[in-house]
């Protein structure tokens, strides 16, 4: 699974959520679009869910009622999560087989003043048309955001790698980069009682995050989640498989967290660094839906408060642990 999350520059508190489903149809080369001729607007088709919508359902009728195309969901590619203006845009991208072309379109009075069309057109055009978003920054932040959106997850497509685990990719305001001067790699780690989970409490700042740190010289990462999950908790585990990784783009920085299910062995010593003491940190043992719950809350609150960076971190580790805890 890979989640993008951008914050657009016009960003407000998103009181708001719609949630919508893309399908991407490739044959011989070429990809189907939903192409509005008349204001120069190109994406992949889909829409919004109707209540009673599966995410599959959803994709197949947006998709016939753009392009009359009758498809077969497949493979999920990606999920793009976009903070514009005061709303939360959640697109969901899957693969899709043509299964064949006589369904029936339904376009919306907008969709036809824009002159809506299906097209079969090149893949390596539309995906470098896409890759030129940054061309629109001062210029178009409408078409910039959707063309960052429709690149992100064609991109995936093309040159994804199946994966054993989840990967996110978190950013800020204009920080999408290729190329950061300064890299940090940490590891942290889930501990499961029940339906609890352990987590390292900053009571100070009330800020809760998987127990870990950074990455010390000649350590594999599975050994840096060991040895952090006991200096912070007392906890002695061993580390059993990845279920995520967590890339946050912050000016020309990148931190990359590694984040491991652990099981309890036994007990060791905690060793706290001296700002650990200064917050008052702990290890809590906290249900997993209240933690969900207060995550959740911060992620997608004020992107200025103190916790939103590290509960917004903490939140999409935790879903893709859900996630996976399903399979």
């Amino acid at each position: 699974m890979r989640v993008f999350e951008f914050i657009g520059r016009n960003r407000n508190k998103a009181s708001r959520t719609r949630v919508g489903c893309r399908g991407i149809i490739v044959r011989g080369g070429k990809i189907l679009i939903s192409n509005e001729v008349n204001v120069k607007r190109m994406e992949t088709p889909g829409g919004g869910m109707d209540e009673g919508e599966t995410f599959e359902q959803c994709c197949v009728r947006e998709v016939e009622e753009e392009t009359g195309c009758i498809v077969n969901p497949g493979r999920y590619i990606a999920t793009v999560r976009e903070f514009l203006d005061d709303m939360l845009y959640i697109n969901y991208y899957f693969e899709c087989g043509p299964i064949r072309e006589d369904g029936k379109t339904g376009y919306t009075e907008s969709e036809i003043r824009n002159g809506m069309r299906p097209e079969w057109m090149p893949l390596d055009e539309v995906y470098d048309r896409f890759s030129r978003y940054e061309n629109y920054r001062d210029t178009d932040m409408d078409t910039r955001n959707l063309f960052l959106r429709e690149f992100s997850a064609i991109d995936e497509y093309l040159y994804g790698k199946k994966r054993e685990y989840s990967e996110i990719d978190l950013y800020g305001r204009f920080d999408h980069k290729t190329e950061f001067e300064y890299l940090r790699l940490t590891a942290r780690g889930a501990v499961l009682r029940g339906d609890e989970i352990l987590m390292s409490h900053e009571r100070e700042t009330d800020q809760w995050l998987f127990p870990g740190g950074g990455l010390e010289k000649g350590e594999t990462l599975e050994e840096c989640c060991a040895r952090e999950i006991e200096e912070e908790t007392g906890v002695l585990v061993d580390v059993e498989r990845q279920f995520a990784l967590v890339n946050e783009h912050y000016g020309d920085a990148n931190y990359q967290h590694a984040y491991f299910l652990c099981r309890s062995t036994g007990e060791g010593k905690i060793e706290m660094t001296e700002r650990e003491i200064s917050s008052d940190t702990a290890p809590e043992w906290i249900r997993i839906d209240r933690l969900l719950e207060i995550l959740k809350r911060d992620a997608e609150g004020d992107e200025d408060a103190e916790n939103f960076c590290i509960h917004r971190r903490e939140y999409h580790a935790l879903c893709a642990l859900l996630e996976s805890s399903k399979n």
